[in-house]
């Protein structure tokens, strides 16, 4: 789950009421949180060139989401990626350049791989 610009993991989790889904069918949701030094507004930076290319902060997603599924009993056949906003645009990047490990991308507002490359 990929926060927008403005929000933060929390805010973005209580929001979307997703753990209290999680608890119910029991399932992992993971939060990535954009550190405010990378960007001033706590965006997703989906529109550099290197992360438009699986790299950055997309790898760096990436890496985090393995590491949960070797800690946590994940099936790797059922990981999704959603984001709102920026985080929608990440989500579309994660999806076109790391879809292998995703059983689908939900983009709420956000924009399509490669529509745009600068914020």
């Amino acid at each position: 789950m990929l926060h927008g610009c403005k929000q933060d993991a929390q805010i973005f989790a209580e929001g979307t009421r997703m753990n209290q889904l999680a608890e119910r069918h029991d399932f992992i949701v993971l939060y990535p949180e954009q550190s405010r030094t990378a960007n001033t507004y706590g965006c997703w930076n989906w529109f550099q060139p290197a992360v438009l290319k699986g790299a950055g902060e997309a790898a760096a997603i990436v890496r985090i989401m393995r590491s949960v599924a070797k800690a946590y009993p994940v099936d790797t056949t059922r990981v999704y990626v959603a984001g709102m906003s920026a985080g929608g645009a990440m989500a579309s990047v994660l999806a076109n350049r790391h879809g292998a490990l995703f059983a689908a991308c939900a983009i709420h507002s956000g924009l399509k791989y490669g529509a745009a490359a600068s914020p």
